[in-house]
This record gives C-alpha cells, sequence and structure tokens, in this order.
C-alpha cells in the first residue's frame, strides 16, 4: 500500500463512490461541484491512483469549522487512514482558526470515541445545550414567510 495525499475535493465520481459505503445521500455531480466550490478545505487519500478516502471542511474559515464527511473505503478501514485525515483537517484548522473558534462535526454512531482522540466532546444535555439537526423534510415543512 502506497498512500499518497492531496489536498483537494474528491471529483464528483470519486465522492459518489466513497458515499457508497455509508447510508449518506448520493447526490449529482452538479451539486458535488457546487459542495466543493464551498468547502473551505479539503483532503484525499490515495492508494496510487484509487481514492480511499476523504475528508473536508466546511464554515466561514476563521470562527467556525465544521468537519464533514470523513469517509474511508471499507477495504481500507481500520489502517489509520481515517487518522491520518483527521490530522490535515485539524491541522488546516489550526493554521487558520482565531482562538476560540468553533469546531464541530456530526459522527456516526458508534464512532465517537475515533473523534474523542483528537479531543472531541460530545455534546449531551450540559450548559452549552446539546447538539442539533434539521432533516430536510423538516425544512420543506415550513414556510418561513
Amino acid at each position: 500500500m502506497v498512500l499518497k495525499i492531496e489536498y483537494k475535493l474528491p471529483s464528483p465520481k470519486e465522492w459518489k463512490y466513497l458515499r457508497s459505503f455509508s447510508d449518506w445521500k448520493i447526490f449529482s455531480d452538479n451539486v458535488f461541484q457546487k459542495a466543493a466550490q464551498c468547502s473551505l478545505f479539503g483532503v484525499c487519500i490515495y492508494d496510487n491512483n484509487k481514492i480511499v478516502g476523504m475528508g473536508r471542511i466546511v464554515g466561514d474559515g476563521i470562527i467556525c469549522f465544521y468537519i464533514q464527511d470523513v469517509i474511508v473505503d471499507v477495504e481500507y478501514r481500520n489502517r489509520h487512514i481515517g487518522t491520518l485525515i483527521m490530522k490535515h483537517l485539524l491541522k488546516y484548522i489550526l493554521s487558520h482558526a482565531e482562538p476560540d473558534a468553533t469546531t464541530a462535526l456530526f459522527s456516526h454512531s458508534g464512532t465517537e470515541k475515533f473523534y474523542e482522540h483528537f479531543g472531541f466532546l460530545v455534546r449531551e444535555m450540559n450548559k452549552k445545550g446539546s447538539g442539533m439537526f434539521l432533516p430536510y423534510s423538516n425544512l420543506q415543512e415550513n414556510t418561513y414567510e
């Protein structure tokens, strides 16, 4: 295994391939291209010319960073590729974030320990409140007028 790290976002084809290993929606090429344009930073890991992992950062680039799409090909899991991706993402954030900036992510159930290794805390009900999200179906139900 010869790994190569590239600071970029994957092609739509590569992105679809990696997302096929999760239960995440696979969008059109156009949607993936727009998402890539709106991302702050990306890292792709290749074994020879085959993409085997990725991660990206979205946010405002100074006080808010959100780690998204950390995915590793099933055949390459438990080989520290996810750790490699996270180290590069966090290095980028460290070099761009203001002190006390927010860095956040949503972990898949059961992967919390992996992210805790990097210092992330599970944000359950505490003085800062709980982590929340708005499903698209709930967004559609409201008119927001």
